[in-house]
């Protein structure tokens, strides 16, 4: 099992491949991948199910960013079409920033292999991102 993480030219071309795709399409990947995380885990007594979860992990961390600006930019769409067919939006405009499952597993994995060093670089990119900080305002 390899936690090292991926090279630079997979996730760059991983990224490059994700910045095409609208912000709608690219919460719909992310949470596809969350998917794939909670499946395969649940199976990681078989090696090829846990290397699969961790892949997905991966792929969760290098796009988290852009995740990030597509769950916001999606929010204030939502409340941007309430306004222009119901006037007013009623409620305070404001987006809370949720936990990312894959940093999530990804961490627990690391502790268990006490890779404490890794860990704490994903823990501050997460924490750099806003995630699980809670909510913004978005208006």
């Amino acid at each position: 099992m390899s936690l090292s993480g991926f090279s630079s030219d997979k996730v760059s071309w991983f990224r490059h491949w994700v910045m095409r795709k609208n912000h709608s399409e690219i919460v719909d990947l992310h949470f596809q991948l969350t998917g794939l995380v909670k499946e395969h885990y649940r199976l990681r007594s078989d090696e090829r199910h846990l290397l699969i979860a961790i892949s997905a992990c991966e792929y969760m961390i290098c796009i988290s960013d852009l995740v990030m600006q597509s769950l916001i930019a999606k929010a204030k769409k939502q409340i941007h079409e309430y306004e222009e067919l119901m006037g007013d939006y009623p409620h305070p405009k404001t987006y809370f920033r949720p936990n990312n499952y894959g940093y999530y597993q990804l961490g627990v994995l690391l502790r268990r292999n006490k890779d404490k060093e890794r860990e704490a670089i994903l823990e501050e990119k997460m924490r750099s991102e806003g995630w699980g900080l809670g909510f913004i305002d978005i208006s």
